[in-house]
């Protein structure tokens, strides 16, 4: 950002003194209008257009980097639901595994599976524990930081030693760079 300054005068009864001051010049940033020649601003993800003006090609392009995404995602919690059974590993209670709407809830990632965490191990196959979520909301405590790993460790032993072995076998996949954000408990 470009700064201009400006020396001004302050005139008071016995001294006259001088200041500078600084001020931030604001930038003009023209934004682009859709390709298609409307006054409507593009919208993200759909190549320059506004999503009413796109193109078959761009909005064809879009559904497909869609559907692929979505296609991996349910592959993976199909996988595991295979290898639930029905009960909380953290407080014993029951779990959505037999509810084909709500089954994705009672899935917990043990690495945060966010682009900015831990995106290369979002989909590996030990990635997750059984949880509930309505009863102790073990899943939304999990994920919100209020079910924390050491009061796991003195709750439930067992669960404790179950999540640590999965995320053993998980850290190899783990980018270097990401390595920092690995909470200590589990190394």
């Amino acid at each position: 950002m470009k700064y201009v300054a400006k020396l001004t005068m302050l005139n008071r009864a016995t001294s006259t003194t001088m200041k500078l001051k600084i001020h931030k010049r604001r930038m003009a940033i023209k934004r682009k209008k859709c390709k298609c020649g409307c006054e409507k601003y593009p919208t993200f993800g759909y190549a320059g257009y506004y999503f009413r003006c796109a193109t078959n090609e761009v909005v064809d392009a879009k559904k497909n980097r869609c559907d692929a995404k979505k296609d991996t995602h349910n592959e993976w919690f199909n996988a595991r639901r295979m290898e639930m059974t029905g009960r909380c590993i953290i407080c014993g209670g029951k779990t959505e595994a037999h509810n084909n709407k709500t089954f994705k809830r009672s899935i917990a990632h043990i690495f945060d599976k966010r682009k900015t965490m831990f995106p290369e191990v979002a989909e590996h196959e030990d990635n997750f524990i059984e949880v509930c979520f309505y009863g102790n909301s073990c899943h939304t405590n999990f994920d919100n930081n209020i079910l924390t790993l050491d009061k796991i460790r003195n709750q439930n032993p067992a669960a404790f030693e179950t999540i640590k072995r999965k995320a053993n076998r998980i850290i190899p996949y783990i980018a270097p760079s990401n390595y920092y954000k690995i909470k200590k408990e589990l190394l």
